[in-house]
């Protein structure tokens, strides 16, 4: 009887012994994790993710895990809310982990609330700017985030205007129905479209631009047996005043004071028996473009169109001169170039004494200045050359009266020379036998 119940005993004992051991093992390795709304005190249900790995997923708001499954980092509470897709976050330290258990709460102003991000790719670095929905303003931006109350949005266009390095920058994206089924949306940028959206067109080498347009010109002419033009830097001036003042007056020939190509060559006391002016503005660019791009884009535009191309490829070659003047701001390039016909020849095969009369500056031509003209003149045999003031010089050559010229060649056979005429100025050529003649003049004179 004692040896029986002193194994009874033991037997008991041991029993016991392993029960109370069991008993601690569970309660010292388990960690149960507690999510919870404040206020209401309401258990939250989802999936949880430690690190990004699927560790299990909330029963009445608990997860209760092995403390060998947990590590210090970012936990996750991933679910849906009142049918909105949620992704809650928590920092869990490994201090935390001393304890059998730890509350985490989801704050009930975020269950309502909906957050818009704005970032550049890549970089993740934030853009900040008034975010507007279609029409309505919503609010500003801190790092990156404006957090909204769910009520304030609808599906529409979203629009961040803001400022990067000190530019002004518009970004616009939609905003779907599906969006608000979410708590948070990211709007994202990428490197080349922020600097695309900041360029700054001033930064392009205007005159690079001008030149490439006049070379490209040039080019297409010379393709074409077309004579080349001279580049006229008196031309250019005028085309590079009006380019910049297009910006303010508007993309159109005329001028908010009405002034039209003609009239700005005049102001400028430029001489011409012909005119043209070619108009190009260039739009949306962006960090890619450079100047050799604005300059084909301009040559190549108005190739395409009739009007425009009958000045660059004038097969009759009335035009002579031309000047391309550009300037650029913000996104955009605005180009001109003004061509003019300065260039005049004349042949001529004269009978022996014969009295020959030519318009140097015809009195019908709409200016009130001066000129420069260089005066090129051969022929086959001598005879007597005079610049007019007027056509009734011609009636004193016919009837072999004195004639009052400006000035005179006598004699002569060839003649370079640049002379000031006034309007109503003439060449008067007088012949002594039969003579071939060729007249040329220069309206542009370079050296003049």
């Amino acid at each position: 009887m004692n040896l029986k119940y002193t194994a009874l005993v033991l037997c008991i004992a041991l029993i016991g012994t392993a029960g109370i051991f069991y008993y601690k093992e569970i309660y010292s390795t388990n960690f149960n994790l507690n999510f919870y709304i404040d206020e209401k005190n309401q258990p939250i249900d989802g999936y949880v993710y430690l690190n990004g790995i699927f560790v299990g997923s909330t029963r009445s708001g608990v997860l209760s895990l092995k403390k060998e499954q947990l590590s210090p980092g970012v936990l996750n509470l991933v679910g849906r809310y009142h049918g909105r897709h949620f992704n809650f976050s928590f920092n869990f330290y490994e201090s935390n982990m001393k304890n059998q258990d730890m509350n985490f709460i989801v704050n009930s102003m975020d269950l309502e609330s909906f957050t818009l991000n704005f970032y550049i790719s890549g970089t993740n670095e934030s853009l900040d700017g008034d975010v507007y929905l279609n029409s309505v303003y919503l609010g500003k931006t801190k790092n990156g985030k404006l957090k909204l109350n769910i009520g304030g949005l609808f599906p529409g266009t979203i629009t961040l205007n803001g400022t990067y390095k000190e530019k002004n920058f518009v970004f616009q994206f939609g905003f779907s129905k599906e969006s608000l089924g979410y708590f948070s949306r990211n709007f994202a940028v990428s490197q080349q479209g922020i600097n695309n959206e900041i360029y700054d067109a001033s930064k392009l080498n205007a005159t690079e631009i001008e030149n490439f347009i006049f070379d490209f010109v040039n080019e297409e002419r010379q393709k074409n047996k077309i004579k080349k033009l001279k580049r006229n830097e008196r031309l250019t001036s005028v085309a590079r005043n009006y380019s910049e003042k297009m910006t303010v007056s508007g993309f159109h020939h005329k001028d908010a004071e009405g002034k039209d190509a003609g009239d700005r060559l005049r102001e400028n006391n430029i001489f011409y028996i012909v005119s043209g002016e070619n108009l190009f503005l260039a739009g949306n660019l962006n960090s890619s473009t450079s100047e050799y791009d604005v300059g084909k884009m301009a040559v190549s535009g108005w190739l395409k169109s009739p009007g425009h191309r009958s000045l660059v490829l004038d097969r009759d070659e009335l035009y002579s001169d031309a000047g391309a003047g550009v300037y650029c701001e913000e996104k955009y390039c605005y180009a001109a170039m003004n061509f003019i016909g300065a260039e005049k020849s004349l042949n001529y095969t004269l009978d022996a004494n014969n009295c020959v009369f030519h318009w140097i500056y015809n009195p019908s031509y709409p200016f009130n200045f001066d000129a420069g003209v260089n005066l090129q003149l051969n022929s086959s045999r001598e005879l007597n050359v005079y610049v007019v003031s007027n056509k009734s010089e011609f009636d004193s050559c016919v009837h072999r009266s004195s004639i009052n010229p400006v000035k005179e060649y006598k004699n002569t056979k060839e003649i370079v020379d640049n002379i000031t005429i006034k309007k109503g100025y003439g060449l008067l050529l007088e012949t002594g036998g039969y003579t071939k003649v060729s007249v040329f003049f220069d309206y542009s004179p370079v050296n003049f």
